[in-house]
């Protein structure tokens, strides 16, 4: 369990650091960006609580990790459909 839990984790940064990476090539304004990445991470947050509290682990991070990532994965799925569209800001 805890080498998937490890994959899993390693993949939840992944889609979390493509997210935020991106999310400023598809939204208009600063103020806009930095309020979508504060939801993001804020709901993020929660979402990984929950997932510690639902996953019972010595080590809480894994399970956080993927609860947090878990959240940035719609977002993730949509930009690079964006990406692949050749759509610019909206």
């Amino acid at each position: 369990m805890d080498g998937t839990l490890f994959m899993l984790a390693l993949a939840s940064l992944g889609v979390t650091f493509y997210t935020h990476l991106r999310l400023g090539d598809y939204v208009h304004g600063e103020w806009q960006t930095l309020g979508l990445r504060l939801f993001l991470a804020l709901l993020g947050i929660g979402v990984g609580i929950m997932a510690v509290e639902m996953i019972a682990q010595p080590a809480p991070v894994l399970p956080f990790l993927v609860g947090f990532g878990l959240v940035h994965l719609p977002p993730a799925l949509v930009l690079m459909l964006k990406r692949m569209r050749g759509e610019g800001r909206s």
